[in-house]
């Protein structure tokens, strides 16, 4: 039998029972193009602290979708970012659109600063002159220090704080104010505070394939925020504040916990909580991993994969019932990563045997047997432990 072992990526997935997941610069990738695809979930529940615990998420009730594009950083200003993704702030009651920057490094995954995108707003519903708006000429708000959403290394127990300021330029006309094109800002103070609560196994619903498991860190997350608010170079006064739904030194906070696993773009599940962590205000979970299974499942009638679980370094048996004749077997990681593959010949009819490497590290991974044309004709779940 001739053997082509090829390790392509150092896969990062840990023993579910007996290792910790650890968040390096290596195990998390960042790409500067990227979509995260997601399904919006209800009746999930706020997660337990702890640690080696299993997060059990496979029933949850689907109810939408969404794609959430990441594209690369080009805009003057964010040289060192990697990418940027479109989101909403308000000044008040007013959305602004923006673009919020990141960036990937050794020391962790962070923000790096936003955009706010030129726009105009009438205010004639708030002061009752349609000529009042309030106009944003666009502007960048680069922070001074990273706003880190993960820093290396992240295991269970670690825990960062990042401090950061958000500008928004604008210019104001309000004719019962006297105000003509008059230039402010707001100020919103940020903190960042953020601590890797749990770890263990997720588990999300994965349709006809039943579910799929990921070991993971949970990260319990708080951005809190104090507005300040100048208008002419000194602090606008309380009722302009007013009429345009402000308040100064106004703080506000959000909450989330993040599922994060090794090998992926986006954290697999978000959990958007209540100001006193008691409620979920909104949830979802990205579809990367189960989507590349299931797009990929093919289980052959009286086909048999044994033993499954299995320990590295121990063999695999397989028993294929295909009218192809099996030409290669390959391991795969759940975000479709390529783990190793090996040339076969057939024994014995369509069964024979891989003989895991003792460094495979234990997970949950995809075991695909290819004809001789590189058509799937099995693929199934194996687990792996060391």
């Amino acid at each position: 039998m001739k053997k082509s072992f090829t390790f392509l990526t150092a896969f990062a997935f840990v023993s579910l029972a007996s290792a910790q997941l650890t968040l390096t610069s290596s195990n998390t990738p960042h790409n500067s193009t990227y979509e995260a695809e997601i399904n919006i979930i209800s009746n999930a529940f706020v997660p337990q602290h702890g640690n080696n615990l299993t997060y059990d998420y496979s029933n949850v009730t689907v109810s939408g979708s969404n794609v959430i594009e990441f594209m690369p950083a080009v805009r003057a200003g964010f040289e060192s970012s990697t990418r940027f993704f479109y989101g909403s702030a308000f000044l008040g009651g007013i959305p602004l659109l923006s673009e919020y920057y990141t960036h990937k490094d050794e020391t962790g995954m962070y923000r790096t600063g936003s955009y706010k995108t030129p726009q105009a707003v009438g205010l004639g519903a708030l002061s009752g002159n349609n000529n009042d708006t309030v106009h944003f000429p666009g502007n960048n708000s680069v922070f001074d220090e990273p706003g880190y959403e993960i820093k290396f290394p992240a295991s269970y127990g670690s825990n960062w704080v990042s401090n950061y300021l958000f500008d928004v330029h604008f210019n104001l006309t309000l004719t019962d104010f006297g105000l003509n094109a008059t230039p402010g800002y707001r100020h919103q103070y940020c903190v960042h505070a953020d601590t890797v609560v749990g770890s263990g196994t997720l588990k999300l619903p994965g349709g006809s394939m039943g579910s799929f498991e990921y070991p993971v860190i949970v990260v319990k997350s708080t951005i809190s925020y104090i507005d300040s608010t100048f208008l002419g170079g000194a602090p606008a006064p309380d009722a302009l504040l007013s009429a345009l739904g402000l308040t100064q030194g106004f703080q506000s906070s959000i909450n989330n916990y993040y599922f994060y696993a090794a090998d992926f773009e986006h954290p697999l599940l978000y959990l958007g909580m209540s100001s006193n962590w008691q409620n979920i205000v909104y949830a979802y979970y990205s579809t990367k991993g189960i989507e590349f299974l299931s797009n990929n499942s093919l289980q052959a009638a009286d086909s048999k994969i044994y033993p499954n679980p299995i320990v590295s370094g121990d063999v695999l048996h397989v028993s294929i019932n295909s009218v192809q004749e099996p030409s290669k077997i390959q391991i795969l990681g759940l975000n479709g990563s390529l783990i190793l593959t090996e040339d076969i010949q057939a024994v014995q009819g369509n069964s024979f045997t891989l003989q895991l490497p003792n460094n495979v590290a234990g997970g949950i991974y995809i075991c695909q047997v290819l004809d001789a044309n590189g058509a799937i004709i099995l693929n199934n779940k194996i687990s792996i432990s060391e």
